[in-house]
C-alpha cells in the first residue's frame, strides 16, 4: 500500500515540475518575442532614416 502512495506522490511532483517548466519556457518565449519585436522596430526605423 505504501509503495502506491509513494509512486502517486512522485508522479504528482513530476507533474508539477513539468507544468512549472512549461510556464518558464513560455515566459522565456514571450521575452524573446518582445526582444525580437523591439529589434525589428529599431531596424525598421533605421532603414527609414
Amino acid at each position: 500500500m505504501k509503495g502506491i502512495a509513494v509512486k502517486n506522490y512522485i508522479a504528482k511532483i513530476t507533474e508539477v515540475f513539468e507544468d512549472y517548466e512549461k510556464a518558464v519556457m513560455s515566459e522565456r518565449i514571450k521575452e524573446g518575442m518582445k526582444k525580437a519585436r523591439m529589434r525589428g522596430e529599431q531596424a525598421f526605423k533605421q532603414n527609414k532614416a
